[in-house]
């Protein structure tokens, strides 16, 4: 019986041992695949807040083994709360590596993914250490078997807003405004001057040093012209830039959309090293535009995407991918296909039965294609049946179908969830490609919607082009590669990493088609070679590059979107940064003729200055409420501008009509209005005699004399230098029109309503402009605008500035005979070589072979620096630094009158914004829809 016993353990031991050993066998077979799989975490991002907008964390994963790993992979944050993170790309979140290869992971942490703060002003945020715990998992797709790392990414607040104070007493600036915090501090200081173009410095201009997402501002430069910035942090992303101040600029918003004339002088510099003295030269832009509101068009679902014809006379239009509450659960069947005229006439709309996506219109505008979205993510949505990733072909004379399929129809596919995403038609109408979520490729014929073939690039396909000739088609694709595929089977030429995907307006060629243009999802800018493949420049933008475009002479590439970099224009020779300005913008474009760019619903010069905005109403705006289409017609003529993610009632699309038109703005003044106009001679002010008429016959004048008064005048005569044109109730030394201090803000005497009454009083009778000349004061309202003409005529608003004064001046002047002053322009531009430099080619990833991806070591450039002169080869005429100020070297007697009636209105201004009328100051009355003051 002991034997039996000890022979029946035996047995159950070895069976419990080969049990065991098999459990092993089956544990070790299950995570065996992952055991290759080498993740690095490092470096963590950089996350001092708000110096960065977001927290981008790119993660290489490498297969260390000998066979093919086809894996998908997720993150999470598990402390200190727990919360799923959807912003990861590769998308679809899947890896393919064959042994020995690497790819890319990023994610990105900002206020909505991991709760980052966003600063907005009614956050709470403290200074402080803070970190956020992510948990990734990997899993093998065959056997099912997965591993997850768990990393720490710390993070610091180092100021609680995002814009400051350099200097206490910045009058101008919101009284809510904070001094720049000890947070933000480091050995870096600098400074410098401003100036204008013949080299004097300017008082009371704004200064302001950006890091494109915090900002520290001097609101007003010191009369040498002066600024400062001290002990800041040693950052490779500092732009300071500076610029007229904004109080000078007059709103004539009338409806809730209007076109505003926001020009300013503007001048910036990147700061490339510690103590570094910086000068920076205003310059105003040499253009000018105005723009009426044509026709407006407000849908039931906003407008997602457009596309224009090559002749630029249809514009067809897409709705969908609002960000609807539960208060709108049909919204999404509302969505159509829509073709406008470019005077915002409706020629024809085609429901879709569910949000779109993609849309195209051939080049001759004779075909338009539509692609809805796919539906994941809408569960709780009631979606029509066929409806989700729907995409055909129409007939664009009328809206007719030509051709159109379901997603569940297409069953070539071996990746069933369609999905559809994008849809490009070919440039000879031969072709109809539609690229789909999870990385499907296909080919149509675009006539009969006949499949041609089919391929899968591991990635979904978020752009779409072909060439000229049809004959490669070109695709972004989720995976961080750009493809080009043969359009006659779908064979790989070449793919080039980019980092991610390309965002809706971030796809396009250069004009002479040899380059292409990528921004990505995640901030990644590229510029490729289309012949080789070549990466010619890298850029991370640090968030979405929403849209980009090629200059029409193929030299400079501008990239906008909500990344920490965008505005930018680049030199695509050098890779240069030739300026930055930070502000966002969801669309944009080049004009044809390369002079200006419309960014968003702003129009700037090629220098990055600011020459008018098209103001919309903000009612119901969420963020990115900014169209993600903008247009301007190649005469510039026609702005089409559209809006988005908005209640019902806000969103729209808006149809301008109107002109650019060149323009000498003159030279850049002070904020209190003095300059030089006699480039040999210091600089004069008002009431040296340099300003008289030289050639006024008789003895020596003066300004101040009586032999310039008006004629004119009504009532009691009175001469220019007569005392009832100056305050009697000013103390200290007597003083007449023209000494400097009746244009000092600060000027001492008593301000008080029986002041500015007997002032009144004993200018009864006369205009505040000088004259009461029926002809001159009719020229006058039709120049500065009804509301504005008004506004100075009471005394209110702000004093004439400098593009009003010298509009003015033209309606003092006799009608025969009248002077057209030369433009005073700044030396043009340092020639460019006849012989461009050579684009560098860098090796890159090909179809054959793929080396692990390295975008930020692809190409490497010099420092940013920035240029002083406008990036244009055109030659400047009609002046310069040395040009005569009065083209006929005659100073008239009206444009030294105007100079004295000027200080008048600055003073009797100045004295009725002091006047307290009811009890209530003017500036606290409320402000009506057309930002009139209410009584």
């Amino acid at each position: 019986m002991f034997k039996f016993i000890s022979s029946l353990l035996v047995t159950i031991a070895i069976l419990a041992t080969v049990t065991i050993f098999e459990g092993m066998d089956l544990i070790e077979s299950e995570t065996n695949p992952l055991d290759a799989l080498v993740i690095d975490f490092y470096p963590l991002p950089e996350g001092q807040l708000p110096l960065k907008k977001i927290m981008k964390h790119r993660i290489k994963v490498t297969n260390s083994g000998t066979s093919l790993l086809h894996i998908e992979f997720r993150t999470e944050v598990i402390a200190p709360y727990p919360m799923v993170i959807e912003t990861v790309t590769p998308e679809p979140s899947f890896l393919w590596l064959e042994p020995g290869q690497s790819e890319y992971i990023f994610t990105k942490m900002d206020e909505k993914w991991g709760e980052i703060p966003a600063f907005l002003p009614w956050e709470t945020n403290e200074i402080g250490s803070y970190e956020r715990t992510y948990r990734w998992t990997f899993s093998h797709i065959d056997t099912g078997s997965s591993k997850t790392w768990d990393i720490t990414v710390p993070y610091t607040i180092v100021e609680t807003k995002r814009h400051v104070m350099e200097q206490p007493g910045d009058k101008s600036i919101s009284k809510d405004t904070p001094l720049r915090g000890d947070g933000i501090s480091g050995p870096i200081s600098f400074g410098g001057m401003v100036v204008n173009e013949i080299g004097e410095p300017l008082a009371g201009m704004e200064v302001v040093l950006s890091s494109g997402n915090w900002d520290t501002t001097i609101s007003q430069t010191g009369d040498d012209g002066r600024f400062s910035f001290q002990n800041l942090p040693d950052r490779d992303d500092w732009v300071i830039f500076a610029q007229t101040p904004s109080f000078g600029l007059t709103s004539l918003m009338r409806d809730s959309a209007s076109y505003e004339d926001t020009r300013r002088a503007r001048a910036l510099s990147f700061v490339k090293e510690p103590n570094q003295q910086i000068t920076l030269t205003l310059v105003s832009p040499k253009a000018k535009a105005d723009y009426r509101l044509l026709n407006y068009n407000e849908p039931d679902v906003g407008y997602w995407r457009g596309d224009v014809d090559d002749a630029g006379t249809k514009i067809l239009l897409i709705n969908g991918m609002e960000n609807w509450s539960s208060d709108y659960p049909q919204q999404e069947t509302k969505s159509l296909v829509s073709l406008f005229s470019m005077d915002g006439e409706l020629v024809w709309s085609y429901k879709m039965g569910w949000e779109g996506w993609g849309v195209s219109l051939s080049n001759d505008g004779n075909y338009a294609a539509f692609t809805t979205s796919n539906c994941s993510g809408k569960a709780k949505r009631p979606v029509p049946d066929g409806a989700c990733g729907k995409f055909g072909v129409l007939d664009a004379s009328d809206g007719t179908e030509v051709w159109t399929k379901a997603a569940e129809e297409v069953t070539e596919t071996t990746h069933p969830k369609l999905g559809s995403k994008e849809v490009q038609i070919s440039n000879t109408n031969k072709y109809l490609a539609v690229g789909a979520t999870e990385g499907t490729f296909l080919l149509y014929d675009l006539m009969t919607g006949e499949l041609i073939w089919n391929v899968f690039i591991r990635g979904q396909v978020r752009g779409i082009l072909f060439d000229d000739s049809d004959e490669y088609i070109y695709a972004g694709s989720g995976d961080g590669y750009t493809y080009k595929l043969s359009a006659s089977d779908g064979s790989v030429i070449w793919k080039t990493y980019n980092g991610s995907w390309p965002y809706l307006g971030a796809f396009k060629f250069s004009k002479q088609g040899d380059l292409i243009g990528v921004g990505g999802k995640y901030g990644d800018l590229a510029i490729i070679d289309t012949e080789t493949g070549n990466l010619v420049l890298f850029e991370d933008m640090d968030d979405i590059v929403s849209w980009l475009d090629f200059s029409p002479d193929g030299k400079y590439l501008v990239a906008g979107g909500g990344g920490q970099y965008a505005l930018t224009l680049f030199d695509i020779y050098t890779g240069e940064k030739i300026w930055h300005v930070p502000f966002f913008s969801h669309s944009g474009m080049f004009t044809k003729d390369g002079k200006y760019i419309l960014a968003g619903e702003t129009l700037l010069d090629l220098s990055g200055r600011e020459i008018g905005n098209f103001a919309l109403s903000t009612t119901g705006c969420r963020p990115g409420c900014d169209g993600l289409f903008t247009y301007i017609s190649d005469d510039m003529t026609r702005v089409i501008v559209t809006r988005r993610d908005m209640d019902p009632g806000g969103i729209g699309i808006y149809f301008w009509e109107g002109q650019i038109t060149a323009y000498s703005p003159g030279i850049v003044e002070s904020a209190d209005g003095s300059m030089g106009f006699d480039l040999d001679k210091p600089k004069p002010k008002l009431g040296d005699p340099e300003l008289a008429d030289p050639e006024f016959e008789g003895p020596e004048r003066k300004l101040g004399d009586p032999e310039l008064a008006d004629p004119e005048f009504e009532g009691p005569e009175r001469k220019l230098g007569d005392p009832e044109l100056v305050d009697p109730e000013f103390e200290g030394p007597e003083r007449k029109l023209g000494d400097p201090e009746l244009v000092d803000r600060e000027f001492e005497g008593r301000k008080s309503d029986v002041l500015e009454d007997e002032m009144f009083s004993q200018n009864n009778g006369r205009s505040p402009f000088g004259t009461n000349d029926p002809k001159i004061l009719e020229c006058l309202e039709r120049t500065l605008g009804g509301e504005r003409f008004k506004d100075l005529a009471i005394g209110g608003g702000a004093p004439p500035n400098q593009r009003e004064r010298e509009a003015m001046g033209f309606c003092y002047q006799p009608l025969e005979g009248m002077p057209t002053p030369e433009a005073r322009l700044k030396p043009g531009p340092t020639p460019i070589a006849s012989t461009e430099p050579k684009l560098q080619a860098t090796a890159v990833p090909t179809a054959t072979s793929m080396p692990e991806p390295t975008p930020a070591d692809t190409a490497v450039f010099p420092s940013p620096t920035a240029v002083s002169v406008e990036p244009s080869s055109e030659k400047l005429s009609g002046g310069g630094c040395m040009a005569p100020n009065n083209g006929d070297g005659k100073v008239h007697a009206a444009w030294i009158l105007l100079g004295l009636v000027m200080p008048g209105l600055a003073v009797r201004s100045r004295i009725r914004k002091n006047k307290k009328i009811d009890g209530t100051k003017f500036a606290d009355k409320p402000i009506n829809n057309n930002g009139d003051k209410l009584n």
